[in-house]
């Protein structure tokens, strides 16, 4: 009897443990994607966005006011939020790059760079950071960052069009 509560307990002992990890990391998660929410609403309130088109990345948040062609980004890591609100009539260039790690030549970072005319900064949207993100989620945000630069092109035309015909993948 005593050897069947034992066997009993250890088996049941990592079921629990994996099971409490698995809460506090979706809790975790369920914090961060509120925090960034309303760094979102604050970033439309402060720059009068009337609508964003907003897409999650784990820790992250990239957006798109159509009507008004800002770029919306909001980045949370280690209680640390970056955030702004880019005005797409002014951008010079968008671009996807590869960082690559010189000791092991692996993909280090996916970032999506962007530039304003006027401003001698380039802003950095990091979409993949290997110590931080999963490498299996590196091909998908890969992609994910190519649909990004796709549609920043196609907003910051100063032509307008009508949006029922956007392309989504």
């Amino acid at each position: 009897m005593d050897a069947l509560i034992i066997v009993i307990f250890f088996l049941l002992l990592p079921i629990l443990t994996i099971g409490s990890f698995s809460i506090i990391e979706y809790r975790r998660k369920q914090v961060v994607k509120r925090i960034l929410e309303k760094t979102i609403d604050q970033l439309a309130a402060e720059n009068e966005l009337f609508s964003v088109d907003a897409e999650f990345f784990r820790n992250k948040l990239i957006g798109i006011d159509k009507k008004n062609k800002k770029l919306v980004y909001a980045g949370y890591r280690k209680g640390v939020i970056d955030q702004f609100c880019i005005d797409l009539k002014l951008l010079s260039f968008c671009s996807v790059n590869k960082i690559i790690d010189n000791g092991s030549n692996g993909l280090k970072k996916i970032v999506l760079e962007v530039k304003c005319k006027g401003i001698n900064r380039i802003f950095k949207l990091t979409l993949y950071d290997r110590s931080f993100d999963n490498i299996r989620a590196k091909g998908l945000l890969l992609r994910k960052a190519e649909q990004w630069k796709n549609k920043i092109d196609l907003y910051k035309r100063p032509v307008t069009f009508n949006t029922q015909f956007e392309y989504v993948l």
